[in-house]
């Protein structure tokens, strides 16, 4: 019995891989930024993530705790 012949098209399946690691940096870069600068943050541009982000600003010690936490994560992994 033959078995059918998988086309694969690399550029897609790269697209599709890196796409979800892509969008955890970035949303842990913006809270990276809404923590330790959020003056620098153009809330506005960002529409309904950008009100979200704002009203993250009354829980400002358990994100800026989780930061560090997730840093020295970062850093036990790397060793």
């Amino acid at each position: 019995m033959r078995l059918p012949r998988v086309i694969v098209n690399p550029q897609k399946s790269h697209i599709r891989t890196f796409l979800f690691p892509r969008t955890i940096c970035e949303l842990l870069d913006l809270t990276v930024g809404v923590v330790f600068w959020p003056q620098s943050i153009p809330y506005q541009s960002l529409g309904p993530l950008g009100l979200f982000t704002q009203d993250l600003d009354c829980h400002h010690t358990l994100l800026h705790n989780g930061c560090w936490f997730a840093w020295l994560i970062d850093m036990g992994e790397s060793l």
